[in-house]
Formats: C-alpha cells, sequence, structure tokens
C-alpha cells in the first residue's frame, strides 16, 4: 500500500495451514528482462552473442529498473536481489495491441528485500532521522522513523553476478547498492557478460568479489609488479562475454598446468579475442 501502482504485484491474499503457505498475487503474463533479451536477440540479425543494442540496454536500465527502484527507495526498501529476471513485463508483447506496454514492468521476488527505515529504539541511528513521509511503520506507531543503524558486519546477500563490491566486503545493503547492481546489469546486457560472470555460474562468489575489487582499483591484478599502482579498470566491464569466457578458460589452463609443475609454452595458448570496441570508448566508459 505505501507503493505506487505498476510497482511490483498487487498482493490479493494468503493462505496458511499446518501444512502449507501461500501467497496470492497478480499474475504477470509478460517476460522478465532475461526473457525480453533472448527474444529479442533472436529477432535481431546484426547483433551477435547476447548483446543488446545500446538503445535498449539504455530503456531496460534507465527508464525501467531505475525509476522502480526509485519507488521502492522512497518508502526505505532496498531490493537487494536487483537482476534481469527481477524486472517482469506486466503484459506479454502478444496481448499489447494498441496499447502501450513497454515501460509496464514490475519488480518481484522480495524474499531479501529489507526496510533501511526503523522506529526509534536500538536499531535506529538516530543522528540520521528519516525525512520521507511514507515507510514500512508499524500498526499503530505514531513516533519518529530513522534509518537503520548500520553493523560492523552484515551477510552476504543477492546474486554473485550483479552484487555491488560493498555487498561482497560485508557492508549493509542501502540504495546505492541497487543501484550499483542496475550498473551491472547495463554492461551485461550491452556487451553480453562481465568480466566475472564464470566464477558467478560457477558460484564462486570470493572470486567475483576480488574481481569487483580490481575494477574499482582496489586490489591490483593477480601477479602484477609491487610499482604497479591501483587503479580503477572500468573499460573491463565491456569488453564482452566472449573476452571474458575465453580469459577465464586460459586462466584456468595455466593454473591447471602450474599445479601440475607444467609450463605451458606461449604459443600453446589460445589468442584472446579482442574486447569489444564500445570498452575502449572513453565516452561509454568513463
Amino acid at each position: 500500500r505505501s507503493l505506487p501502482p505498476d510497482t511490483v504485484p498487487v498482493y490479493m491474499g494468503h493462505y496458511k495451514s499446518s501444512q502449507y503457505a501461500a501467497i496470492l498475487m497478480e499474475y504477470l503474463e509478460g517476460e522478465d528482462m532475461n526473457q525480453l533479451r533472448d527474444a529479442i536477440i533472436r529477432q535481431g540479425t546484426t547483433t551477435p552473442s547476447r548483446r543488446l543494442h545500446v538503445e535498449d540496454a539504455v530503456y531496460l536500465t534507465a527508464d525501467v529498473f531505475l525509476p522502480l527502484l526509485k519507488r521502492m527507495h522512497a518508502v526505505g526498501v532496498v531490493h537487494r536481489d536487483v537482476k534481469p529476471s527481477n524486472a517482469v513485463r506486466m503484459h506479454s508483447s502478444a496481448t499489447s495491441e494498441g496499447e502501450d506496454v513497454r515501460s509496464k514492468f514490475c519488480l518481484v521476488d522480495f524474499g531479501l528485500s529489507k526496510s533501511i527505515v526503523v522506529p526509534e529504539g536500538q536499531m535506529a541511528d538516530e543522528d540520521h532521522p528519516w525525512k520521507g513521509d511514507i515507510w514500512l511503520k508499524p500498526a499503530n506507531y505514531k513516533g519518529k522513523a530513522f534509518y537503520r543503524k548500520e553493523r560492523g558486519k552484515a551477510d552476504f546477500r543477492g546474486s554473485s553476478m550483479y552484487a555491488s563490491l560493498r555487498v561482497h566486503q560485508h557492508k549493509d545493503y542501502c540504495p546505492r547498492d541497487d543501484v550499483w547492481s542496475v550498473l551491472y546489469v547495463f554492461c551485461d546486457l550491452v556487451s553480453g557478460g562481465l568480466p566475472w560472470m564464470s566464477h558467478a555460474a560457477n558460484k564462486e562468489r570470493n572470486e567475483c568479489g576480488h574481481l569487483k575489487e580490481i575494477v574499482q582499483g582496489e586490489r591490483k591484478p593477480e601477479g602484477a609488479a609491487e610499482e604497479v599502482e591501483l587503479k580503477d579498470d572500468f573499460a573491463q566491464l565491456l569488453m564482452g562475454d566472449e573476452y571474458h569466457v575465453s580469459k577465464h578458460r586460459r586462466e584456468q589452463k595455466i593454473k591447471a598446468a602450474a599445479k601440475a609443475n607444467q609450463e605451458i609454452p606461449p604459443n600453446k595458448l589460445t589468442p584472446l579475442p579482442l574486447p569489444l570496441k564500445i570498452a575502449s570508448d572513453e565516452y561509454k566508459v568513463e
């Protein structure tokens, strides 16, 4: 009731017995953003790999994801699991004749969502009062609202593919982290993949976090000389899935050989494909 219409599926009721529990909610007949990407790629003839055109990626993130998250953040709730499959079109393309449903997406999957606004008490950061008019306050509560006090260490929540670096570093989730996830979603949509995509597929969360630290200039690449300075490398986010998958396979091959006390001659290593041109375009990276 705190969110504007068409932000999340409408809650209709719930059922609970000694054996089962269920929630009744609005049925969304459209595709999620992953399915939509697959459909767009199937229709096109000029887009290789898993990539979307920049215009489509901008639309799905800037015009769809960000406004939906802004509505959630405005009532003091963070999603904590932003990824393409958690944005679903309300109507399928087959039922949208004569109606503009492009922007009618809903956010779904709130199993990890959390209010960052709390009543007065031990969990409240009284130095930072909530300035909004609406928040998820307890029934009959009429006191003040505050941001939730940040913990010294928080458990990881979300998807290794799209979670922000701060979440990997066990910081408490805040709206900033949802927005970082949207950035990763955009780069994934427009380039076809992310530097840690193979590690994410193998559920190697720590490795995903390490690569994000390298991209953001908080860790040196493995094997870097001591005199090498820390420097961000955001261009990696746009190098493309073919580059990242090939690089991961190459690195795994080198590590396996080293573990067996063997050395692979450079001419026996498969050359890496060139990164996408978008990665070297300073107007799209910086």
